[in-house]
């Protein structure tokens, strides 16, 4: 699991919990700017990617998507 916080953040993200293969397993969207709450990906993630916040919603990114990246299209 991957647990963040806001703190010292001044903007609201959206953070984006990815597995290995680059699946998306989590979605918080709009956090809180500044807040101390601990937001976790619920299960085992490998990446965290941050957008700003309402991004992952007006993209129609959502859990279960794939995320296309070098990082995670590589040859097993």
């Amino acid at each position: 699991w991957v647990s963040m916080w806001m703190k010292n953040t001044p903007l609201s993200l959206d953070m984006i919990f990815i597995d290995k293969d680059g699946k998306v397993v989590t979605v918080a969207e709009r956090t809180t700017p500044f807040s101390t709450d601990i937001i976790s990906s619920g299960e085992p993630v490998d990446y965290v990617l941050e957008l700003n916040g309402g991004v992952s919603r007006l993209i129609g990114l959502k859990a279960g998507d794939r995320i296309s990246h070098p990082l995670f299209d590589t040859e097993k």
